[in-house]
């Protein structure tokens, strides 16, 4: 456990003990590291809301996640845009620059995978058209063949 002294004054902060992603353990060490130590940004790991509330800049994280972008986070500077910008850009890249106009996703049944749907259907809709077909497969998994035979069915070719 820390030891509560005066505030020793802290630029950066990296990854520190029991980062594993999960909400509970990085909640509580945020708390314990906002409490025990003046933080002048962070440069990952760190409860999101709590570094809003104490203003604490966290700086250079490499993903395109959407809760990083809503709601608006006046201390979070990436060095990544949004999935739905990234995807946008994609299907701009497909329809207008290749030509193609018929899009079929298939995607990771997790978070990722539906900001990347969304992201696929946003920038389709502004096009007036949408995915011909969606899948997904299993999360870290390459168990996608399911997925890619649902796709054909559903697919005029």
């Amino acid at each position: 456990m820390f030891q509560k002294i005066a505030k020793p004054e802290c630029l950066c902060i990296g990854i520190f003990r029991g980062n594993s992603h999960g909400v509970e353990i990085t909640s509580r060490n945020s708390a314990r590291i906002i409490d025990h130590v003046e933080v002048r940004f962070c440069s990952s790991y760190l409860n999101l809301p709590m570094a809003d509330e104490a203003k604490i800049p966290v700086v250079g994280l490499f993903t395109g996640t959407q809760t990083l972008y809503t709601p608006l986070r006046h201390w979070v500077i990436n060095e990544r845009a949004s999935y739905a910008i990234e995807t946008r850009e994609q299907m701009e890249g497909l329809w207008k620059t290749l030509g193609y106009k018929k899009i079929a996703v298939i995607y990771p049944d997790d978070a990722f995978g539906a900001a990347v749907l969304d992201g696929v259907k946003s920038a389709l809709k502004t096009k007036g058209a949408e995915p011909v077909a969606a899948g997904s497969y299993p999360r870290q998994t390459v168990q996608f063949k399911a997925c890619v035979r649902q796709i054909q069915k559903r697919w005029s070719w």
